[in-house]
């Protein structure tokens, strides 16, 4: 009876230990995959959060330094404004850009003394200029009302970092993060940044122009952000200053107050610099957890400035769910282990029952060949034969069960497996570890695929943005170039751009085709579509886009060496900017357009419409530059023709001064002949208005010389007859005096001519 009982011993243990190893093979390398694949898929999700509010802020961003970036370029065409318009015209397109422009804080300006008009003395102490006249307007917003902020009283001027920085690099600027109140109190100081460009009309230095943002829409942006069960994200600025935070305590502080020790040794601003993504682990003091913290920088345009997404999880929970995986799997091994142990120990019972028997046949079972097994079975009606043909089985199961298992860690996830009865727990929880790993696989490869698409997204925008930036000077050679583009990285066969025709006079808007690929005569033959006409129009009109997967016959045809062909996807989506649609792409397809490419279309469309909004705004401004060196050249030309005339007016008036001069002489020569005379002279022209008299004249009459001079002569000779006098007269008569008493004097009238002109004399003695 020992030894039976050791030989059920030693069978059993032989058999624990050797399911024991195979678990421990079998289970460890499913753990392994399961908790690389886990701890993949919690990174690949944290990097992804990353990256999408990393490119959402600096989109959020680069909108107003573009928009800053085109004022400036309007400042610089300063001269074709009259000086006396300009700081008129300039404040108010800073007030309807502050107006149409929600998100704005305040638009403001600086030049440099005298470099706008050269009219500073006239402006000192005005609205929007400072205590020497130059230009320095800041328009804000309080309440949804437009002010302007007073500068005439900031005593000192042209030395903050938002003027000197921009003048020093000569390039777009933005501000580090800062708090500041438009009105002077405290309690209205909002948390903002500034986008600053320089204004450098053929490279001279005149001045900055600027937008305030608020970073405070920044904060429910970072508190919405769900990573895991603890993690979060904040942002901080070049310099370390958090621009956003869970903590709201921390805003407007520098990260080096509390994680100095950590940023230096991990050298994380010498990598920010650098501008890629980058992670280390930390152990936080404070919470006592051990991070991962991963930092995503990204740039502003051509400014230096260089701002960061940082996302700190606990490692713990990145590991959370391989933990949990862990436990399952030892749960299921040990549970399929007793099992398997408990059901060999009543088999190895059984078969020691009948030893005598079995030990006859113990060399052939020693040979574990199943024919022989299959034969003992059918030979043997007893004991033995059942022992046989129950070892028969379970070695048959356990090597499918070990093939089953040796797929399940190839991949092989469709092998079959028939379990041996309801009761195999074993083939059960191998059945259900392959349905885990199969979803594992799926939910890996589903994530491969959205960041490939994420990846394939963020590479398009990038190309496009490039081609719009190296073809911006010409609406052609963009829209060709981007088209080109979007039919290839997109899969499709034929593409067209039509872009809204802003030389009409008419309030009619017409697209006409401006690029197309693959468009057969037929189609081409329709190169203008009017608001709301076919399918264009209707997209214009209805400012979304249309899929149609049913082509009509006869609408578009896709030709090549082999024949003539229906599409069958159409896509055509609005080029909107600020409600405004300035074009429509078409595109068509054997395939039906993705969800995720129709997002790339309409998202690479925005900027598409952008971009043709600026060079249709460039070129009006160069039509308006070119019109204004015209008017300059005819300015020029009747400024010559006016010198001209004021020198040939300078000449006449210098005649004439000499004339008088002359006259004057003359008039002097005339006054000290007839002052001699003893007699009263008195000269009258032939008007009777008195041109001279002298001393003896004045003081027989009382008058002085200035109240006679260019008088009519009665209001000496009142009671005269006038012509009897200016004919002839030789006698005595009676004159007024100013003491209105009547003298009477000796006339004498004669005739002469002085000048060449004919005058009369009279002289007079009492």
């Amino acid at each position: 009876m020992k030894v039976v009982q050791g030989i059920r011993f030693r069978l059993t243990l032989f058999v624990t230990i050797t399911f024991t190893i195979i678990y421990i093979i079998v289970f460890g390398y499913i753990f392994d995959r399961l908790k690389e694949q886990a701890q993949n898929v919690a990174l690949g999700k944290i990097n992804t959060i990353s990256l999408n509010e990393a490119a959402n802020i600096k989109e959020y961003l680069e909108k107003f330094m573009a928009s800053n970036i085109l004022l400036g370029k309007i400042f610089e065409d300063y001269k074709t404004i009259k000086p006396n318009n300009r700081r008129t015209v300039y404040q108010g397109m800073m007030q309807k850009i502050l107006k149409e422009t929600p998100e704005l804080l305040a638009v403001w300006t600086i030049w440099e003394p005298n470099a706008l008009d050269n009219l500073d003395y006239m402006y000192i102490n005005k609205p929007g200029c400072t205590y020497i006249g130059s230009f320095s307007t800041t328009y804000y917003k309080v309440d949804e009302k437009i002010k302007i902020e007073d500068s005439s009283s900031d005593g000192e001027l042209f030395v903050g970092d938002y003027y000197t920085i921009p003048k020093k690099s000569g390039k777009e600027t933005l501000m580090d993060a800062y708090y500041y109140s438009y009105t002077g109190n405290k309690k209205d100081e909002i948390f903002q940044t500034s986008t600053i460009v320089p204004i450098k009309p053929d490279g001279e230095f005149k001045g900055v122009v600027g937008f305030d943002i608020s970073l405070e829409s920044f904060q429910p942006v970072i508190n919405k952000i769900k990573i895991l069960e603890t993690g979060y994200a904040l942002i901080i600025s070049s310099t370390g200053i958090i621009i956003a935070s869970p903590d709201k305590e921390l805003v407007g502080r520098n990260i080096m107050d509390f994680y100095g020790d950590v940023f230096k040794n991990n050298n994380v601003f010498d990598k920010i610099k650098q501008g890629k993504q980058f992670s280390f682990n930390y152990n936080d003091i404070k919470t006592n957890r051990y991070s991962n913290v991963l930092i995503t920088p990204f740039a502003l345009g051509n400014t230096d400035a260089q701002w960061s997404i940082i996302t700190v999880v606990p490692v713990k929970e990145i590991n959370s769910k391989s933990k949990s995986i862990l436990i399952t799997s030892i749960f299921i091994g040990l549970a399929g282990l007793v099992i398997v142990v408990f059901l060999v120990w009543l088999v190895v019972g059984r078969v020691t029952k009948p030893l005598s028997q079995i030990a006859l046949l113990i060399k052939d079972l020693n040979k574990a060949d199943l024919n022989i097994l299959d034969n003992i079975s059918k030979k043997f009606n007893n004991e033995v034969g059942k022992i046989a043909h129950s070892t028969y089985l379970l070695i048959d199961w356990l090597n499918k069960t070990g093939q089953f298992a040796n797929s399940i860690k190839n991949k092989d996830y469709k092998a079959e497996y028939k379990l041996l009865n309801k009761n195999d727990i074993l083939g059960e929880s191998l059945l259900d570890m392959r349905n885990h790993l199969i979803k594992a696989d799926e939910e890996e490869k589903k994530r491969m695929a959205e960041n490939k698409q994420h990846i394939w997204y963020s590479e398009g925008i990038g190309k496009v943005a490039e081609l719009i930036r190296d073809n911006s000077d010409n609406v052609e050679n963009m829209t060709s170039a981007v088209l080109v583009f979007i039919v290839d990285y997109v899969e499709a066969i034929q593409g067209g751009i039509f872009i809204l025709d802003n030389t009409e006079d008419t309030n009619e808007q017409i697209y006409n085709l401006q690029a197309a690929v693959a468009y057969g005569r037929k189609k081409l033959a329709n190169k203008s579509f009017k608001m709301g006409e076919g399918l264009v129009g209707r997209c214009a009109f209805e400012k979304e886009y249309i899929l149609l997967t049913e082509i009509p016959q006869d609408y578009l045809d896709i030709t090549s060496g082999l024949g003539t062909t229906n599409p069958d996807c159409i896509l055509v989506i609005p080029m909107v900017l600020n409600e405004k649609v300035f074009g429509v792409i078409e595109l068509a397809s054997f395939n039906v357009f993705e969800d995720y490419q129709i997002n790339f279309i309409e998202k690479i469309s925005e900027s598409i419409a952008s971009a043709v909004s600026n060079m249709q705004i460039n070129e009006q401004t160069k039509l308006l530059l070119e019109k204004s060196k015209t008017q300059r050249e005819m300015l020029a030309s009747q400024e010559e023709e006016m010198r001209q005339n004021l020198e040939e007016m300078q000449a006449t008036q210098e005649e004439q001064e000499r004339l008088v001069e002359d006259a004057k002489n003359k008039h002097e020569y005339l006054y000290s002949i007839i002052n001699g005379i003893p007699d009263g002279v008195c000269i009258v022209d032939i008007d009777g208005n008195i041109v001279e008299v002298n001393s003896a004249f004045s003081a027989i009459t009382g008058y002085k010389n200035s109240e006679l001079v260019n008088k009519k002569f009665d209001i000496v000779f009142e009671a005269v007859d006038v012509n009897q006098i200016l004919t002839s007269h030789n006698g005595e008569i009676i004159i007024n005096t100013k003491a209105e008493t009547k003298n009477k004097v000796f006339l004498k009238t004669n005739i002469v001519n002085i000048n060449n002109k004919r005058m009369y004399l009279f002289l007079l003695s009492s």
